[in-house]
């Protein structure tokens, strides 16, 4: 890992770490640039872009309301499921690093057979993605005009 190389601060490296998520390109940055670029590079690609254009639109206005606005929907997503990554991270890093903390209540009340704690921890945990899940369709709703609640 290049955190580990190239810092000398315990702490940064472990920042740098907890940073990466789970994805099916291997271990990506969270919200990566790549995803956002390659999103972006699409969206200029279609026809409503020309259309906004054609219509005499000056481009920062093509690329704020057009462009971006629709290039957010991948990055969007990346962060809305990345927060269930990075919370199942934190079992390991305080585990780890003994750092007080949820996941390590987790680790501790799986050693000790105390599966009240666990069935709170797991469920809390299971809330949170529910819940960010829910921000980020609520967030697409924003975003893109085309999506709307019923």
């Amino acid at each position: 890992m290049p955190g580990l190389v190239l810092h000398s601060s315990a702490l940064s490296s472990l920042l740098n770490m907890a940073r990466l998520v789970p994805s099916n390109k291997g271990y990506t940055a969270f919200g990566s640039r790549s995803d956002s670029s390659s999103a972006t590079l699409e969206v200029i690609e279609q026809e409503f872009v020309t259309t906004a254009r054609a219509k005499g639109l000056d481009e920062p206005t093509v690329l704020v309301r057009h462009v971006v606005r629709n290039a957010l929907l991948p990055v969007i997503t990346v962060i809305g499921y990345g927060i269930g990554f990075l919370l199942s991270g934190t079992i390991v890093v305080e585990t780890v690093f003994a750092w007080p903390g949820i996941g390590r209540l987790l680790f501790q009340s799986i050693g000790q057979r105390d599966y009240v704690v666990v069935q709170a921890v797991v469920t809390l945990g299971a809330v949170v993605v529910v819940v960010a899940n829910l921000l980020t369709d609520i967030v697409y709703a924003y975003v893109d005009p085309r999506i709307r609640f019923r």
